[in-house]
Parts: C-alpha cells; structure tokens; sequence
C-alpha cells in the first residue's frame, strides 16, 4: 500500500488506532464476560455469526457470554 500526501498518512496512523482501541475493548469485554457492554457495541438491528449461531447480534452476544460463562466453569 502506497500512502501519498502527509494527510493520507495521519488517516492511516489513527485508523490503526482506532482498530486497536476497538480490539482492546472486545478483548476487555471477553475477559470480563460483560454481556451488557457488549450488548452495547452493536447496532439493535445488527446480525452476526459465530459457530454455530447466526442471528440478532444482540442474540448473539447473550449465546456468546453463555457459551463463555459455561466452559469457564469446566
């Protein structure tokens, strides 16, 4: 990839921040198992898939933290 001009490049630079801030709150989330604030990333009317479900993101979320809660007991 080939960036230009100096305002190209700051747009790179705090695009890849914002990933990782993203990334690092999903990673707090997950860790935390905090189905609300995940609930909260998501649009209402948003889909998903993960595994074995494929839906209603805010759906998704509650079969997630489960899914999480369950095998964190094992």
């Amino acid at each position: 990839m080939t960036v230009s001009s100096e305002s190209d490049k700051l747009g790179l630079v705090f695009d890849r921040q914002e990933i990782g801030r993203v990334l690092q709150l999903y990673c707090r989330i997950i860790d935390r198992l905090d189905r609300d604030l995940l609930r909260s990333r998501y649009w209402p009317p948003a889909t998903d898939a993960h595994g074995t479900f494929a839906g209603n993101a805010h759906e998704c979320a509650n079969f997630v933290m489960e899914e999480l809660r369950g095998s964190s007991s094992s």
